[in-house]
């Protein structure tokens, strides 16, 4: 039985097989582009908010001794830790795969994820919330009330971190008419 030419999945097969420029890019999409802020206050205080999370990570992570604390207290529940540790890489490779693969390799918008890739969004925000519940849950008796707010702080610094890395060298470079080759 053959699908509507409309179906979300035939759709997401002509855009996954679509043919790349001469230099082996996909044509960008001017209107989505991802600009940075064009007066120098708002580049200032982007990279002052930047090295803000980055640092109040950094001396959380180094005042608490958070990585030797969560993986070598007796105190931590253990069951719901490592329930949360598996909910973040379940977090992270739907992140990587919507970004890396699908935004970067394949050049597919994001606005066009969620009629795409149905299940990515939702799978990926239930399971960063239940990431968050279960690691406050599993880290609870160590830190008791900070540690929902040491675990913000980590997250933030750790999202502020992610996003300060060039990602332009992930694009695809398959030696289909490159003139690099």
């Amino acid at each position: 039985m053959n699908e509507p030419r409309n179906s979300p999945r035939s759709r997401l097969y002509r855009l996954l097989k679509r043919e790349v420029r001469e230099d082996g890019l996909l044509d960008p999409r001017e209107e989505n582009e991802r600009r940075a802020p064009s007066d120098p206050y708002s580049r200032m205080m982007a990279s002052l908010e930047t090295v803000f999370w980055v640092a109040m990570a950094a001396v959380a992570i180094y005042y608490t001794d958070f990585f030797r604390t969560a993986l070598t207290n007796p105190a931590v529940n253990v069951y719901w830790f490592r329930g949360g540790l598996l909910l973040v890489a379940i977090n992270m490779t739907i992140g990587v795969y919507l970004v890396c693969f699908v935004g970067y390799w394949k050049q597919i918008d994001v606005s066009e994820w969620e009629e795409l890739i149905p299940w990515a969004v939702p799978v990926a925000t239930a399971s960063g919330s239940l990431s968050a519940v279960s690691l406050t849950v599993g880290l609870w008796p160590v830190w008791g009330f900070l540690t929902p707010l040491l675990l913000f702080v980590i997250i933030m610094g750790g999202m502020f971190v992610l996003s300060a890395i060039p990602l332009k060298v992930l694009n695809r470079k398959d030696g289909k008419g490159s003139k690099a080759d």
